[in-house]
C-alpha cells in the first residue's frame, strides 16, 4: 500500500504537513508528499486526465452553491488531486492511503480492501460518537437533498455500530471528510469511472453509490485524527 500526504507548497501548510509526515514515520510507515493541482491549471489537468470540472471555480473562502454549481477553487483542486491519486492506484494496481496535510496518524493502519474504501479518520481531534455520525454533515446533506433516502437510512441506523472494533460497514452513506481513507485498486477504478462521467467537484463526495453498496467501511477506533478541527460533543 502506498501512503500519500496531500499538501500544497504554501508556507502556511509547511508545519502541519511536517507534523503529518512525522506522525506517519513514527509508526514505521513510508510516506510520499503529493502536491495539490495548482488553481490555475484545473481545467487543463482535468482535460488531460479524461474528466471535466462539474462546478465553476470561485476564488476565496466561499460556500459551495449546489444549485448554481459553484464551488471554492481550493475544494475543486482538492477533488481533482484525489482523482489523480485514484488514477495512480488503478494504473499501478496498488492500494492507496490518502492523508491530508492536517491529519495525524495515531494508530495502526488497517489492511486495504481491493474493492472497498475504508474511512480511517474521525475528521476531528476525538473519535466518532454514534451521535456525531447520525447528525453529521453527510446526514444533513442527505436529509436536505434526498429526503426519501434519508428517511430510510435514519430508520435503519445502527445505534450499536461503534460497539464493535476493527473494520465495520460504514454507518453513513458516504465518508465524513476525506482527511484519511484507504482505497483499493478495484474501488479506485469505480471512482475513476464515476468522476470521469460525472465530473470533478470536491474530494469529500466519496459516497457508497460511487463504488457499490456494501463497499464503504469505517475503522473503529479511527487511526487518524485532525486536531485543528475541534472535537465532537461527548
Amino acid at each position: 500500500m502506498k501512503i500519500f500526504c496531500v499538501t500544497t507548497d504554501k508556507n502556511s501548510y509547511r508545519d502541519i504537513t511536517e507534523n503529518c509526515i512525522r506522525s506517519i514515520k513514527k509508526r514505521g510507515y513510508e510516506v510520499e508528499k503529493y502536491f495539490s493541482v495548482p488553481i490555475g491549471s484545473l481545467e487543463e489537468v482535468a482535460k488531460n486526465n479524461n474528466t471535466f470540472l462539474k462546478y465553476t471555480a470561485n476564488k476565496g473562502n466561499v460556500k459551495t452553491d449546489f444549485e448554481k454549481r459553484t464551488c471554492p477553487d481550493t475544494r475543486i483542486s482538492n477533488g481533482l488531486t484525489h482523482y489523480l491519486i485514484y488514477k495512480w492506484a488503478y494504473e499501478n494496481n496498488t492500494s492507496v492511503c490518502i492523508l491530508e496535510a492536517d491529519a495525524t496518524l495515531i494508530g495502526k493502519l488497517p489492511d486495504p480492501i481491493d474493492d472497498g474504501i475504508i474511512q480511517i479518520s474521525s475528521h476531528k481531534r476525538n473519535q466518532f460518537t454514534v451521535k456525531s455520525l447520525y447528525t453529521s454533515g453527510r446526514a444533513k446533506k442527505m436529509e436536505q437533498w434526498a429526503p426519501k433516502e434519508y428517511a430510510v437510512w435514519s430508520k435503519q441506523f445502527d445505534w450499536d455500530c461503534l460497539k464493535k472494533e476493527g473494520i465495520i460497514k460504514h454507518p453513513c452513506t458516504g465518508t465524513i471528510g476525506t482527511s484519511g481513507y484507504i482505497v483499493g485498486p478495484a474501488a479506485a477504478k469505480r471512482l475513476l469511472d464515476y468522476f470521469t462521467s460525472d465530473g470533478i467537484g470536491f474530494a469529500d463526495r466519496v459516497r457508497e453509490d460511487h463504488i457499490g453498496k456494501g463497499n464503504l467501511y469505517l475503522q473503529v477506533p479511527q487511526s487518524v485524527v485532525v486536531r485543528r478541527h475541534g472535537q465532537y460533543p461527548t
